[in-house]
C-alpha cells in the first residue's frame, strides 16, 4: 500500500495512495478457501432472521504452461443475506392487519450472490522479453428490500400488502494483455492494453404500477427499468531506467510513460410498464429523458526521477499531465523523501497535488424514485432542466495531501509504522440536498417527468464544498513461530480519520441564493464514516493448511436527516 499521495504517478484518481496488487503465478500448486460470517442480531430489530449470513468459498490452483509459462486460475462464490435493522413499523400496527409491525426491511444491507473466474498468465519469449495477460469475470445478482406498501395501496393483488424489491443482474469483466522487457542493460520498458466493461440490468419485483393498474384494469408484478453500461479501453507505456551521475552517490532513477483512456457510459430505458406514469413502486424504470450514451477521450504523460542523496537519505519528485476531451487539461506533482537513521528507524514525508475529473456518470445520471408520499427526481447536471435551475456545468476536483510517517521495528522481528495524514479538496463533487419550490416544480416539468405524492424533491451533482481529512494510520505485524506446531502470523491496524466541510458554495438566483448544500448533505460528508476502525488477525500456518481468523471494531457513525413534521433537523 503506498499512502502517500500517488496521482502524479499512477492516475488522477489516486489522491490518497494505491494499492499495489500482487498477481498470482505459482505453478502446481493451489489452495481453497472456505469462510463463513455473519452479523449477531440487531438491537433494533428483535427478528431472528436476515443477520448477513456470508458464505464463501474460493479455489486457486497453477499449472506450468510449457518450458517457461504459467496459468493461474482463481474461482469464488460467494453467497450473502440480507441485513435487517428496521425498528417497528406504527403505520402497519393501526392498519389493524395480519402483520406484526416488523414487515418494512428497508434498513439493511441488500442480498448477493456472486461468481468470479480470474486468471494470470505469462510466458518468455527470450531472455529480456515476457509476454502477460490477466483477466477477471463476474456474474452477480443482487436484491435490496424496499419500504413495505400498505394492504390498501394495490388490494386486487396484494390484500395483505406488500414489500418491493430492487434488483441487479450484472456481467464484469476485464482482459489486460502486455509485453515486457529490457533494453541497454538495467534498462525496464512495459507495453500493455486492457480493456473492461460492466452491464447492469436494474429490475424490480414484487411491486405494482399503481397508475397503470388504476387506468387499464392490470399490472405486471415484475419490471425491468433499464440497463447501464460502462467501459474503459486503457493503453500504457512505461519505461524506467537507472542514469549514474558523477555527482550522485547512487543512480538516477528515471521513469516516464504515457497513458491513452477511451471511455463510455450508456443508460438504457425501463420497459413500457416500468416508465408509464410514475412508473413501478419503489423505483420507476428510467425514461427515455433519462437515457443517455456518452464517451470521451483521456491522454496522458508522466515522468518521475528518484535517487539517494547519501545512502540513508532518498528522495523522488513525479509530475503528470492529463487531458481530457470534456473536462480539459491539468497538471499535478509529488515529492517524497525518506531518511532511514538506521535499519530499525525511518522517516518518510510527501506532499502532493491531485485532480478528479468528474465521472460520465456524474455528468449524466438521472432517475426518478417514487415513494407514496414524495418524488425524489435526480437530474442530469448538463440536462436542460438543470440549466434552468441555474446549475453550473461540473468542474474537476484538485487535492492537496501532506503526509508524515515513521516506520520502525520496536522489537526483533515486529514491524510497524505510523502514518499521519491531511487532505485537502477542492470543488469536491457531490449529490445536492433535496431541492424544492416552484422554480424546481418548473425545471420538472421542463424536463417532461411525471411524479406523484404530495412533493417532488430535487437534485444534482455539483462542485458543492471543500473539505479536509485529517487521519492517523497505524500498522503492526509480527509472526508467532511455534515449530512443529507452524506459525501466526499477527497483524493490527488501526485508523482515525476525520473529514470537515470548510466551505460550502450557494446556490443560483433561480434556487434563491444561499447555501446550496443542506445540513443533512453536510453529515453525509462528515458523520457517516467512523472516526476510528481497529482489527487484529491472526493467520495460523501449519503444513499445508491456514486458518485466520479477523476482529474488526468500528467507532460509531451517524446521519442527520429532516424531519417533515418541523422542518428542522
Amino acid at each position: 500500500v503506498l499512502k502517500d499521495g500517488a496521482a502524479a504517478q499512477y492516475g488522477t484518481d489516486a489522491i490518497a495512495g494505491v494499492i499495489n496488487v500482487i498477481l498470482k503465478s505459482e505453478k502446481d500448486s493451489g489452495v481453497l478457501n472456505i469462510d463463513y460470517g455473519t452479523y449477531g442480531s440487531s438491537d433494533i430489530n428483535p427478528q431472528r432472521e436476515d443477520k448477513g449470513e456470508n458464505r464463501h468459498v474460493a479455489v486457486n490452483n497453477g499449472v506450468s504452461v510449457g518450458d517457461e509459462g504459467y496459468l493461474n486460475l482463481s474461482l469464488e462464490w460467494t453467497d450473502k443475506d440480507h441485513t435487517n435493522n428496521s425498528g417497528q413499523h406504527p403505520n402497519i400496527q393501526a392498519a389493524n392487519i395480519n402483520s406484526p409491525g416488523w414487515v418494512n426491511r428497508i434498513a439493511g444491507e441488500p442480498a448477493y450472490e456472486l461468481f468470479t473466474l480470474g486468471f494470470n498468465a505469462g510466458t518468455k519469449l527470450g531472455d529480456d522479453l515476457e509476454l502477460y495477460a490477466f483477466g477477471t469475470a463476474g456474474q452477480r445478482e443482487a436484491v435490496a428490500q424496499q419500504n413495505f406498501r400498505r394492504y390498501n395501496s394495490a388490494p386486487a393483488i396484494y390484500p395483505k400488502g406488500y414489500v418491493p424489491s430492487i434488483g441487479i443482474d450484472e456481467t464484469d469483466y476485464a482482459l489486460t494483455t502486455g509485453i515486457e522487457g529490457k533494453f541497454l542493460g538495467d534498462g525496464h520498458w512495459d507495453l500493455s492494453t486492457t480493456y473492461g466493461a460492466d452491464e447492469a440490468d436494474v429490475l424490480v419485483k414484487n411491486s405494482a404500477n399503481l397508475n397503470l393498474l388504476a387506468d387499464t384494469g392490470s399490472t405486471p408484478r415484475d419490471f425491468y427499468n433499464g440497463t447501464f453500461n460502462n467501459s474503459q479501453w486503457t493503453t500504457n507505456l512505461d519505461v524506467s531506467k537507472p542514469v549514474a551521475l558523477d555527482f550522485l552517490p547512487a543512480p538516477l532513477n528515471v521513469a516516464g510513460g504515457t497513458e491513452y483512456r477511451h471511455e463510455t457510459y450508456k443508460l438504457e430505458a425501463g420497459d413500457a410498464a416500468s416508465r408509464y406514469k410514475a412508473g413501478s413502486q419503489a423505483f420507476p424504470g428510467y425514461q427515455f429523458t433519462d437515457a443517455r450514451d456518452v464517451e470521451r477521450d483521456i491522454v496522458a504523460v508522466y515522468t518521475e526521477l528518484g535517487t539517494r542523496f547519501t545512502p540513508e537519505w532518498q528522495v523522488s519528485l513525479a509530475t503528470r499531465a492529463e487531458h481530457y476531451s470534456d473536462a480539459g487539461d491539468t497538471a499535478i506533482g509529488k515529492l517524497a523523501t525518506r531518511y532511514d537513521f538506521n535499519p530499525r528507524f525511518a522517516l518518510r514525508a510527501t506532499a502532493s497535488t491531485g485532480f478528479r475529473a468528474p465521472t460520465l456518470a456524474e455528468q449524466n445520471f438521472s432517475a426518478t424514485n417514487v415513494s407514496p408520499t414524495v418524488s425524489n427526481i435526480q437530474l442530469a447536471v448538463n440536462s436542460p432542466a438543470a440549466t434552468l435551475l441555474g446549475a453550473p456545468r461540473l468542474k474537476p476536483e484538485e487535492s492537496e495531501n501532506i503526509s508524515l510517517g515513521l516506520v520502525f521495528e520496536p522489537l526483533d522481528e515486529v514491524f510497524a509504522s505510523i502514518d499521519v495524514f491531511q487532505i485537502d479538496i477542492d470543488e469536491r463533487i457531490i449529490n445536492t440536498g433535496n431541492l424544492n419550490g416552484p422554480a424546481v416544480r418548473d425545471a420538472i416539468a421542463s424536463n417532461g417527468i411525471y411524479f406523484q405524492g404530495n412533493s417532488a424533491n430535487l437534485a444534482f451533482f455539483t462542485n458543492g464544498v471543500d473539505t479536509q481529512t485529517k487521519g492517523v494510520d497505524l500498522v503492526l505485524d509480527w509472526t508467532s513461530d511455534l515449530e512443529a506446531y507452524g506459525k501466526i502470523r499477527w497483524n493490527l491496524t488501526g485508523t482515525r480519520i476525520k473529514t470537515e466541510v470548510t466551505h460550502i458554495k450557494n446556490a443560483s438566483p433561480q434556487l434563491g441564493g444561499g447555501l446550496l448544500i443542506t445540513p443533512v448533505i453536510i453529515s453525509g460528508l462528515e458523520d457517516s464514516t467512523p472516526e476510528h476502525k481497529f482489527a487484529i488477525s491472526a493467520n495460523y500456518y501449519l503444513g499445508d493448511v491456514n486458518f485466520l481468523l479477523r476482529l474488526t471494531r468500528y467507532g460509531e457513525s451517524s446521519q442527520l436527516s429532516s424531519d417533515a413534521g418541523t422542518g428542522l433537523a
